[in-house]
């Protein structure tokens, strides 16, 4: 029976151990708050900048040895401005 446990044991460690890591996901969110006054006009701007990074399943190799996981990252940048003359304008980037 102890043979049995001990075999059990190892195969289960070895199963945990040799599955890939899930792709695990950061998400960033910064707002940046500006205000100026040009020629009498007030314009109040906000920018809104998202960042969204995870890991790929895909090994990252430096002269043939692999040193960890590439990552992909995804860039999302909104820009509104409001204008005390009654203007408006949204603006949105948007890099891989």
């Amino acid at each position: 029976m102890k043979i049995q446990h001990a075999t059990a044991i190892a195969a289960a460690l070895t199963m945990m151990c040799g599955t890939p890591a899930l792709a695990q996901t950061t998400r960033q969110t910064k707002v940046d708050h500006d205000t100026k006054v040009h020629d009498g006009v007030a314009t109040a701007t906000t920018k809104v900048t998202t960042t969204s990074k995870r890991k790929t399943h895909r090994p990252k190799k430096i002269l043939g040895v692999k040193v960890g996981h590439k990552t992909v990252e995804h860039k999302t940048v909104r820009e509104s401005s409001v204008s005390s003359d009654g203007d408006r304008s949204v603006k949105v980037k948007t890099s891989h």
